[in-house]
């Protein structure tokens, strides 16, 4: 997840040549993973990852994992990152531009401006997937691929 996240943000402006420059740079606070579905090796998986909003405290970044062949989502993730100076260790403010460089993306659903690889015109539409959360209550998680493009697609045997 950490991977796609630094090419997520790369591919937004913000390679790691720009925080090491600026000083600063994300470091995790927490990780929490729901696995929905069984995936097995030789199936293609494609990676999906969005920051939902900017907090100065922690900001999410979301995930979630798809079996191409049945576009079914196997996986969701959600990371919490704290913006820290990487000399202190403590946090620091979040750079407007930083917030900038991501809101384009979000503001405009243009994610593809803003991801690896290009979405798969063919493949669009919207996925649906029954999950449970911390209150064991059924909710439902929706996601557009034409808004959300994979950042990273491989099956099994390429799995970094």
């Amino acid at each position: 997840m950490q991977d796609i996240a630094i090419e997520h943000s790369a591919a937004a402006g913000w390679t790691m040549a720009r925080y090491l420059e600026l000083g600063a740079g994300w470091v995790v606070r927490s990780h929490f993973i729901e696995y929905l579905r069984p995936a097995f090796e030789g199936e293609r998986l494609s990676a999906h990852t969005w920051v939902p909003r900017f907090d100065q405290r922690v900001t999410p970044r979301r995930y979630l994992f798809v079996r191409e062949s049945d576009r079914e989502i196997v996986a969701q993730a959600e990371t919490r990152w704290v913006f820290v100076d990487l000399a202190t260790g403590r946090r620091r403010p979040l750079p407007a531009d930083l917030i900038d460089a991501f809101e384009w993306c979000r503001k405009r659903a243009m994610f593809a401006a803003c991801s690896a690889s290009p979405p798969d015109a063919a493949a669009g539409g919207t996925l649906k997937a029954a999950t449970r959360n911390s209150n064991r209550t059924s909710q439902e998680v929706s996601w557009d691929r034409s808004i959300v493009p994979p950042v990273r697609s491989w099956t099994g045997s390429e799995m970094p």
